[in-house]
């Protein structure tokens, strides 16, 4: 598994002129994610990127995509290498489940999808190791800095207009590391988007966990855990895997840097997730 390739792009000016259009600068509201919160993302199985890491990568901008645009940018990418790297992810499982297994689908009637869309994914686990402030783009807290819930609803096609609100925020507040947001999928789940500083403190994301979740050797306490997810955020139902198929799956070795999945009852996950989102966001929950 391969490093993000490195940038030889150099640092430009986090405030531009042009920003001011995009944010009133009006008081955001800080939220506080402290030492010691597990933060949670699901990646595919074989990345071709250090999951250890933040993402130095800029994405094209696209201020009005379309076709193969679309796909090109995340909801916040950063505009420029100002902010050191970045990196989606969520203080809960349920978050994690919302933004890397039914973002972007199209749930079907019936409300049940099928076991690959979790088998087909790997599951990253950081501790964080430092306290980070963000912005809390929450109702009733954007309409204070002139936004609505179009700034985390809105769909690929205005992906290069939040882009723009974010950078803004960000560049008027050198102190915040990032910022949150209610799932596209889980309004209840926060999401969170975080973004190196130069000099900052958040270095990487902390100590993480890798697992593949395809069969053999996916943990099926882990498993119920997800599938129980989304059945209390979401009202979606998990497939049941086909034994038939997995053994035509290929196989790979189980990659865990450190034993929490064998460690960790996993019956206090989701609980453990649910304090966590309130710790975060109480008036969210």
């Amino acid at each position: 598994m391969s490093e993000h390739p490195t940038s030889d792009h150099t640092e430009v000016p986090l405030h531009r002129l042009e920003d001011d259009e995009f944010y009133n600068g009006s008081t955001v509201e800080v939220m506080s994610v402290p030492a010691g919160t597990t933060l949670w993302r699901f990646v595919e199985l074989d990345p071709h990127y250090d999951v250890s890491t933040f993402n130095p990568n800029i994405s094209p901008h696209h201020e009005h995509p379309t076709g193969t645009e679309l796909g090109q940018q995340g909801r916040f990418d950063p505009l420029d290498h100002a902010h050191s790297g970045y990196v989606y992810c969520s203080p809960t499982l349920g978050g994690a489940v919302a933004e890397g297994i039914l973002r972007a689908k199209k749930i079907p009637a019936g409300r049940i999808i099928p076991a690959v869309q979790v088998d087909g994914r790997a599951l990253v686990r950081w501790q964080l190791h430092v306290d980070l402030d963000v912005a809390a783009l929450h109702d009733p807290h954007l309409r204070k800095i002139g936004l609505t819930s179009s700034i985390h609803s809105c769909t690929r096609r205005d992906y290069g207009w939040s882009r723009r609100v974010v950078h803004a925020i960000l560049s008027r507040n050198p102190n915040l590391h990032g910022l949150a947001y209610p799932c596209r999928n889980d309004t209840h789940s926060t999401a969170l988007l975080l973004v190196q500083r130069p000099g900052g403190p958040l270095i990487e994301p902390g100590a993480y966990s890798f697992v593949d979740m395809r069969a053999p050797v996916r943990d099926a306490s882990l498993r119920y855990d997800i599938a129980r997810t989304l059945v209390v955020n979401a009202r979606v139902v998990l497939g049941q895997p086909n034994p038939e198929d997995e053994g035509k799956r290929p196989g790979r070795a189980h990659r865990c840097h450190h034993p929490w999945i064998s460690a960790q009852p996993r019956g206090d996950l989701v609980d453990e997730s649910s304090r966590d989102l309130e710790k975060l966001a109480p008036d969210e929950a």
